[in-house]
């Protein structure tokens, strides 16, 4: 596994080893609200993981911050698992996914809202119900898009089919039409075969703050969450015991902050266990920054990783 686990113990003995939706005022707003101050002092590391990560990918004009972090999530762990894996998920082709989900929702009378907002787990079904699409096998966020108006289309049809079938027509004219197979290292795979090697049955869970009340299951804190999320709320100290806990077993964390998604790949700890850094992937340039642990605490709306198996789970009030 390629999680770099360096483990400080003083000067001169340094332990190695390998082991185990917003648009860009917004992201930007977040970025300087926790970015680490450089003239900050900092006491010594006692601990740093860091995960790999993919290159950076540029959302654009689009809201799909959520999109970017959770799939930046999954091509970092499966490089944790496979150090070897050069794989790169289609972004656009859960941008169709998920404007799709969006107008059925709304032709089946169960929600009104059509856009591209969302959040984690929300992308984790899309992409069990509809597979994967490698990044060089459909067109990028930046490629041209076709001029049809779908919500018009979908509005001017009468009764389900006809609406579904003009949807889907006009998904097709303006994003292109997401192919049924891909590829994985080389080889034709379908696309719930890509799925299924990437997240290698990963589940993932959200996680919020619990201010008030017990632990447990409540609905999704994010407004942009689709019906029926939710999230595993627990206190501040616990989020930040289930972050060190989700980084040493090789998974990054998908946290909001504000109105915008960002994975979290690494920590640095003082010898006392506190984060001193956190490591942090965006989806606008200047992809890579670190951030202050205590100001990503004080603005987190939630956080969703891999769900950990027992015992690596905090407690056993986790839920299942």
């Amino acid at each position: 596994m390629a999680l770099l686990v360096v483990v400080l113990l003083g000067p001169g003995a340094t332990s190695v080893a390998l082991a185990a939706g917003s648009n860009h005022v917004e992201a930007m707003r977040v970025r300087r609200l926790v970015i680490l101050d450089p003239a900050k002092a900092a006491p010594p590391d006692a601990e740093l993981i860091v995960l790999p990560v993919s290159r950076g990918f540029d959302q654009r004009s689009t809201s799909l911050c959520w999109v970017y972090a959770t799939l930046s999530g999954l091509e970092s762990a499966l490089r944790v698992r496979q150090p070897q894996s050069a794989v790169e998920l289609s972004r656009r082709t859960m941008q169709v996914q998920t404007i799709e989900d969006r107008f059925l929702r709304k032709i089946h009378q169960t929600a009104s809202y059509i856009g591209e907002r969302g959040v984690a787990v929300d992308a984790m079904r899309l992409l069990a119900e509809n597979g994967l699409v490698a990044f060089d096998d459909f067109t990028d966020i930046d490629d041209p898009y076709g001029s049809f108006d779908i919500a018009g289309a979908v509005d001017g049809a009468v009764g389900e089919p006809a609406k579904i079938a003009a949807l889907q027509h006009g998904l097709a004219r303006v994003y292109g039409v997401p192919p049924s197979t891909t590829h994985l290292e080389g080889v034709v795979v379908s696309r719930a075969a890509l799925a299924e090697a990437v997240t290698a049955g990963q589940v993932w869970q959200s996680y919020a703050i619990a201010n008030q009340g017990a632990e447990g299951y409540r609905p999704h804190p994010d407004p942009d969450a689709r019906a029926g999320a939710v999230s595993w709320f627990m206190p501040a100290p616990r989020i930040v015991d289930r972050i060190k806990a989700a980084l040493l077993a090789g998974y990054p964390l998908e946290i909001t902050l504000g109105g915008h998604c960002l994975l979290l790949y690494g920590a640095a700890y003082d010898k006392l266990g506190k984060p001193t850094r956190y490591y942090i992937k965006d989806s606008y340039p200047g992809y890579f920054y670190k951030a202050d642990p205590a100001r990503v605490m004080e603005n987190l709306v939630e956080m969703s990783t891999a769900k950990l198996p027992a015992p690596a789970e905090v407690t056993p009030l986790e839920g299942p």
